[in-house]
């Protein structure tokens, strides 16, 4: 079974990942572009499943997202900005060093 940082690149590297939205292709969300992947058979739904577990504990801990929070909306409220699909993307190039220290950040529904 791939790690979490794996499936990601999987994801992005079959061009599931992506600043446009085509059905069961790509999608600016992962947790969408995972479940596209498991689809396609790029990825399995296990690790599809571990990986949107990663991002809804990372979201939780570290932004204070509520379920069902996308990632660009949790990043928006925590920097005040809206998120960008490369910063985004950089999050999911490099899980390890994504960011984790964010200053007055609102909870977030």
């Amino acid at each position: 079974m791939r790690t979490i940082q794996q499936t990601f690149d999987a994801v992005i590297a079959a061009g599931g990942y992506q600043d446009q939205w085509v059905l069961f292709t790509t999608s600016s969300f992962m947790c969408n572009a995972l479940g596209y992947q498991v689809y396609q058979g790029t990825i399995t739904e296990k690790e599809a499943e571990r990986a949107e577990r990663a991002i809804a504990e990372y979201m939780a801990k570290y932004l204070r997202a509520g379920k069902g929070c996308t990632l660009i909306e949790a990043l928006t409220a925590a920097t005040g900005e809206l998120s960008t699909f490369e910063q985004r993307l950089g999050i999911y190039k490099n899980w390890a060093k994504r960011p984790r220290k964010f200053k007055n950040i609102p909870k977030v529904q």
